[in-house]
């Protein structure tokens, strides 16, 4: 599955930033901790995408896009969350201003 994938990439992207990004913050760091999340989400590993998010939040805690429905709503809920709000039929933020700065 593509998810599989994609979480397997997203995890050594959080290690490689984690290891060479300390106090970096930036929404580039950001993105990645929400797409291991959604990855694992769309993989059906619900307890992981939410571990994921979670590990986000201790370095991004005002992250809205890493606070998903509350656990007792379930792992359905929590797949409907990844699609309504993350699915690829929503457009994507291709902003790269980020890079201009110094």
């Amino acid at each position: 599955m593509h998810s599989a994938d994609a979480a397997r990439d997203f995890v050594t992207c959080v290690e490689l930033q984690s290891k060479t990004a300390r106090g970096m913050v930036g929404s580039e760091y950001l993105r990645s901790h929400v797409c291991l999340g959604d990855a694992y989400a769309k993989n059906r590993q619900m307890d992981k995408a939410r571990t994921a998010w979670q590990a986000g939040l201790k370095i991004f805690p005002d992250a809205k896009e890493l606070k998903g429905p509350p656990r007792h709503q379930g792992r359905h809920a929590t797949a409907q969350f990844v699609e309504s709000h993350r699915s690829l039929e929503r457009p994507i933020d291709t902003d790269l201003s980020f890079m201009d700065r110094e």
